[in-house]
């Protein structure tokens, strides 16, 4: 089943989670030991795991110094010479929460003086690069857009991925139409200058562009010079031990024995082995496994990668995206009391989410980071519902227990 595109995928949240209210309403009736609280948890997940229309398997991590829980989750099963079983550190197709390696890296480079988010972005590509990409009401807006513009979405450019086209198929359409195309950078941004139009002026309005960030990816190998791949490699995999992160048909892993990376369905197509899985690149082209992202999250969360300063302006939330859901300059927030009155009780999340649905979320007020990978488009709603279920019954924990 043909799914709606990315800015549009989060619409039947809202419904899925006024229809579970009850059930939610139940969780938090009696406290819990950690032990019965993992138990309802797993419990759950296998659930709806059970209930799962597609193929996909689901990876779960959840780690908090609050409730004192530090657990790795599985099911289901991913196709490599057969059916093998999923376990906990599987690699898997991280898909947008990759643009938080790109948006830190802006970051650091900004720190750094090699650049400012203010800059315009044509003082960095070369305007052959930029050429049709800004074009709005006849005007062309590209020496006028910023880097910042570009990391929060508000650069007007289109989304190469899931906007719609002048001819022929979206990104999205086209990964799992030619599984064996190789795309390159020039090629996203192509199809945003040659079939589809900018939406909008510099700064004016939101939108969700993955295009915007294969021109951050450039603008980073510009200032770097050196492959992105390897930018990320030299900034996160290797120093915070990322072992098995890599950008697939890029680069590999420096685990010497790496596992086979899990399904990723797209509009009911296992990509996993496809070589046209490389349309993401900076917007979210990583491959990587909860451990790591539990150490990347870590890192970036208590400053170690950036700022005080450069973080707390990456989670000013300035857009809204969908209900509950907000976009900063490169990181997200999901507010679950939006979704209903009866979640109010749910602290912010800051991370990112990916069309696959993944999630990377942490909660400062209770040093709480979740990592879900449930490996397929179709399963964007329900991702989120466990991840509801996860902070649920996490609240029912007496926390005094030894």
């Amino acid at each position: 089943m043909k799914i709606q595109p990315k800015t549009l995928v989060f619409a039947g949240i809202v419904v899925v989670v006024m229809a579970s209210l009850y059930g939610l309403w139940y969780l938090n009736v009696r406290p819990l030991t950690r032990a019965e609280a993992l138990t309802q948890i797993h419990t759950a997940l296998i659930a709806s795991q059970s209930n799962n229309a597609s193929s996909s398997g689901m990876q779960v991590r959840i780690v908090s110094t609050r409730f004192g829980i530090d657990d790795a989750f599985a099911a289901g099963t991913y196709e490599h010479d057969g059916a093998q079983v999923l376990v906990p550190n599987q690699p898997f197709h991280a898909a947008s929460i990759g643009k938080l390696f790109t948006a830190v890296t802006i970051m650091q480079l900004a720190e750094e003086g090699t650049l400012d988010i203010a800059d315009p972005v044509a003082d960095y590509l070369a305007a052959e690069v930029l050429a049709g990409l800004f074009v709005h009401g006849g005007v062309d807006y590209a020496g006028e857009v910023t880097i910042g513009q570009l990391m929060e979405h508000t650069s007007g450019v289109a989304d190469y991925f899931a906007d719609p086209v002048d001819s022929g198929v979206t990104v999205q359409q086209d990964i799992t139409q030619n599984l064996d195309t190789l795309w390159t950078p020039e090629m996203l941004l192509a199809v945003s200058r040659q079939r589809q139009h900018a939406v909008g002026t510099p700064g004016k309005q939101f939108h969700y562009s993955d295009t915007g960030y294969v021109l951050l990816g450039l603008v980073i190998e510009r200032i770097e010079q050196k492959p992105f791949h390897q930018v990320l490699a030299d900034r996160f995999f290797v120093p915070l031990a990322m072992v098995d992160s890599y950008m697939p048909y890029r680069s590999t892993p420096t685990n010497p024995q790496p596992l086979p990376m899990a399904d990723a369905w797209v509009d009911g197509v296992n990509v996993r082995a496809a070589r046209s899985i490389s349309a993401d690149w900076a917007g979210g082209g990583v491959v990587t496994t909860p451990n790591d992202l539990l150490r990347f999250s870590q890192a970036l969360h208590n400053y170690s990668l950036i700022s005080k300063a450069s973080y707390l302006r990456m989670i000013t939330m300035r857009n809204p995206f969908r209900t509950g859901l907000y976009y900063g300059v490169g990181m997200m927030a999901v507010r679950f009391g939006e979704f209903s009155w009866a979640l109010d009780f749910l602290p912010e999340s800051l991370g990112h989410i990916g069309i696959l649905s993944t999630h990377l979320w942490y909660e400062p007020m209770t040093d709480t980071t979740i990592v879900l990978n449930y490996g397929s488009t179709d399963r964007v709603e329900s991702s989120f519902m466990d991840l509801i279920t996860i902070k649920t019954t996490l609240r029912r924990i007496v926390t005094a227990q030894p």
